[in-house]
């Protein structure tokens, strides 16, 4: 790490940096900033606080365990890894990931961790438990992730099953954790929100249209789950639970609706959440090609895979949660956070003037 005038970093509690800086009158390089995360999300949102605890797409919050899944108490998600190799195998990636939801702006003071306090193993495992998110490798493709916490009874709990493969679904393995990392907190699919399909063709959907253009064929299970489709509302290409009884993915798709959520029908739609699938996210592969389950309603575009947090993700996560974290991360200087944020950034301009 490069040093610019005093600057001073020491190490703080979990192994974070805590960046302190006592600035002189004599500049001597450039910060080296190129590892420091940085917060990306420019687009805000429209809406109000009242709103944001509307959004579809996440659960409803509360500081109490639920029997519906909610937010995590005390805006604090523990972790642990079910063996050693697993957290070998994924203890940076996870890591990685939830960097990607605090550089885009989660409040520094909601944090996940692991906190030394997972139960003994069992056989050389930890199980499931109350309390905390059990994160479990595999090597066959799964990414599969509870939504939020709940009340669970004895021996259930928290999961996360994730394979780092980097070839899966975004085709980049730091993005597909920070998108399941978006479940644990308590977010669901932007693309199951019912209002984002057309309530006359697809079941549970509220909306007067579809928001994308949905190619059932194009799902890489198609041949082998959905059989043969009929058209109407409740088939395995228009109904999310005739699809789950199939074991059919279009059940990642297809609109949810859950009695314990509120929706704000007319929110933004988002297609720029890490939480919406990118259009091949589960399409079959043709020539070498993977194909576009889906095509944007508005435009015929096709979406991209969104790698990061967009600023409404950031905002309905920081609505959703009290701010009141048991342990609080370290507030990073180049972080908005900081109250020394804006003189490194003059001084940051100083230098590529100086140097240029």
């Amino acid at each position: 790490m490069k040093h610019c005038g005093n600057m001073l970093l020491v190490k703080a509690i979990h192994g974070c940096l805590y960046t302190g800086l006592l600035f002189s009158t004599i500049t001597l390089a450039c910060p080296d900033y190129q590892d420091l995360p940085f917060f990306k999300a420019a687009n805000g949102s429209r809406l109000d606080k009242a709103e944001l605890l509307k959004r579809y797409y996440t659960v409803e919050p509360s500081e109490e365990a639920t029997q519906a899944p909610s937010t995590w108490p005390g805006s604090t998600l523990p972790y642990c890894f079910e063996n050693d190799n697993t957290k070998t195998l994924l203890k940076d990636l996870v890591e990685d990931g939830w960097k990607r939801w605090q550089t885009s702006g989660v409040d520094y003071n909601i944090h996940m961790g692991e906190y030394n306090n997972c139960p003994a193993p069992v056989n050389g495992n930890v199980t499931k438990g109350i309390g905390y998110l059990l994160i479990q490798a595999n090597t066959d493709g799964r990414l599969l992730t509870t939504i939020g916490t709940q009340f669970y009874s004895e021996g259930n709990g928290a999961f996360m099953l994730f394979d780092p493969n980097p070839d899966l679904a975004m085709g980049d393995a730091v993005a597909n954790m920070a998108h399941e990392i978006g479940h644990a907190w308590g977010f669901y699919h932007e693309q199951q929100r019912p209002y984002f399909w057309n309530k006359v063709q697809y079941a549970q959907a509220t909306g007067p249209t579809n928001q994308i253009n949905f190619v059932c064929t194009n799902l890489a299970d198609y041949v082998d789950k959905a059989g043969t489709p009929n058209g109407d509302s409740n088939d395995v290409c228009h109904s999310e639970a005739t699809a789950k009884s199939r074991g059919f993915s279009a059940l990642e798709y297809l609109p949810m609706k859950m009695s314990f959520t509120a929706e704000l029908e007319l929110a933004d739609f988002d297609w720029k959440s890490i939480m919406l699938y990118g259009s091949t996210i589960g399409g079959k592969v043709v020539n070498g090609v993977r194909a576009n389950v889906y095509t944007r309603g508005h435009d015929g575009a096709v979406n991209p895979h969104n790698t990061s947090p967009s600023q409404l993700d950031v905002d309905r996560f920081n609505a959703m949660y009290t701010k009141k974290a048991k342990y609080k991360n370290p507030c990073l200087i180049n972080h908005g956070c900081n109250p020394k944020y804006a003189s490194y950034m003059n001084l940051k301009v100083k230098c590529k003037k100086k140097l240029s």
